[in-house]
């Protein structure tokens, strides 16, 4: 992921809630694997439904971020 598209999710940004479409285009998860996350009840992150829309948390995304580090050093 670049370092220009994570800092959309950290602390460089107001912004607190994101579609699908915009963590599709940061790299998180592909807005497909979100909605069949979402289908299936198997909900690898939190989301709000506000109307027809579907929002994540800025939050709850980088969690999910921070749990997917891989330590090659083990």
């Amino acid at each position: 992921m670049e370092i220009e598209k994570l800092y959309l999710v950290g602390s460089r940004t107001n912004k607190v809630y994101f579609t699908e479409k915009e963590l599709e285009e940061m790299g998180v998860r592909s807005a497909s694997a979100l909605r069949n996350d979402r289908w299936s009840g198997q909900n690898i992150l939190p989301y709000h439904r506000v109307g027809k829309r579907i929002l994540y948390h800025r939050d709850d995304i980088i969690r999910i971020i921070e749990q997917s580090r891989v330590d090659e050093s083990a």
